[in-house]
């Protein structure tokens, strides 16, 4: 079972880390689980980093 409650400043950075795609996989894992965000289902700045890469 995951936590009840997260301090938000640290949510908030580990966001912005994951979306600039600086954050370790660890913490990707546990962001998405925190966020019941699937694997599949990219956010804003994953989508963004792929489309300016193509």
């Amino acid at each position: 079972m995951g936590p009840t409650w997260v301090n938000s400043p640290v949510l908030m950075e580990a966001l912005l880390r994951y979306e600039q795609g600086m954050l370790p996989q660890q913490m990707r894992h546990w962001l998405r689980a925190v966020l019941e965000i699937n694997d599949e289902q990219p956010l804003t700045g994953e989508q963004q980093g792929k489309e300016e890469s193509a």
